[in-house]
């Protein structure tokens, strides 16, 4: 199940495109990057596990010295992760205020999709409007996008995710982004356009094929050649828990309820707050007759986030 897909596109910006192939299945920012001091930002460990060695990492620097922005983000991301929102929110807060000045924006997009997710649309328009209005800044354009498409508002979304792409086109997270519009509302082909070209780009990195598996599951379309996209993703980069969370999506669109539930117990092998696996093995389960398991994984699923049945709604999937 996706996440945020502009928040990503944001990540994958920043990090000159360095593979995060998470971006279909995670509920938060994710991001894949070597680091010196521990794996402070590698999501296929547990968001605990991240934050001890995002803190680690930041204490050798001095905490909030200036350069420690990207260690901030992963922080922040981490602790979303963990559906924290109140420390997620400070932490990038920090983060804002230890920015360079080519960074502020992207810190701000970052505080307003984190509010966003909290339920907090008012202040994340804020934090989106003083990036457009202050910094033209793509990733506010995209964070107005992804309110226009849960809202329903598919033109406006578009027109804010074509702004964004001219701004910055050379980010193809952008255009990962659109596709998952077009594949919300309906239009199946340009979300394969979008997908196409970013596979052209990234055809050897593992994150085009899990965002390829995930629209195609979500769409009900060329399930097959989804489960071959999200297996080739998964011979990529191994334990990818948001691959095997969009291959699970895959097997529960084709009924093959007991391989779902075998993806999605994986998936939270790797991360325990995973609330799209919790939710979607507990749909499975109920479909395989196991009426207890599945609620109850339902009911810890939405105990972690409260929306995930509106989110999973709008895909088509009701328990």
């Amino acid at each position: 199940m996706k996440r945020w897909v502009f928040l990503l596109a944001a990540v994958g910006s920043l990090l000159m495109c360095v593979p995060a192939s998470a971006y279909p299945s995670r509920w938060v920012p994710v991001r894949y990057r070597s680091d010196s001091i521990g794996r402070c930002d590698d999501y296929r460990n547990s968001p605990d596990v991240q934050i001890a060695n995002c803190e680690k990492a930041l204490r050798a620097f001095h905490f909030y010295d200036k350069g420690t922005t990207y260690l901030l983000d992963d922080l922040g991301s981490a602790l979303w992760a963990r559906f924290d929102y109140p420390d997620a929110i400070a932490t990038y807060t920090k983060a804002i205020e230890v920015a360079d000045k080519s960074e502020v924006a992207y810190q701000y997009a970052l505080r307003g999709s984190a509010y966003l997710d909290w339920g907090k649309q008012d202040l994340a328009e804020k934090d989106f409007q003083i990036g457009v209005t202050n910094y033209d800044d793509a990733y506010s354009y995209a964070g107005f996008g992804y309110i226009a498409m849960r809202a329903g508002k598919y033109a406006d979304a578009i027109k804010n995710y074509d702004e964004a792409i001219t701004l910055r086109p050379e980010d193809l997270w952008l255009r990962n982004d659109r596709a998952e519009v077009y594949v919300v509302m309906g239009d199946y082909d340009k979300a394969m356009q979008d997908d196409a070209f970013v596979m052209e780009n990234f055809k050897t990195m593992a994150f085009p094929y899990n965002s390829r598996c995930w629209h195609r599951a979500v769409a009900i379309r060329d399930l097959d050649e989804a489960l071959a996209d999200c297996n080739r993703s998964l011979d990529l980069q191994p334990d990818d828990p948001s691959a095997l969370d969009s291959r699970g999506f895959v097997r529960f669109r084709q009924g093959r309820w007991a391989e779902a539930i075998a993806d999605y117990t994986t998936a939270l092998s790797h991360d325990a707050y995973f609330a799209s696996s919790i939710y979607m093995r507990g749909i499975s389960e109920l479909r395989a007759g196991q009426t207890d398991k599945g609620n109850a994984d339902i009911a810890h699923a939405k105990s972690l986030y409260p929306d995930i049945s509106a989110q999973y709604a709008t895909y088509g999937v009701i328990p």
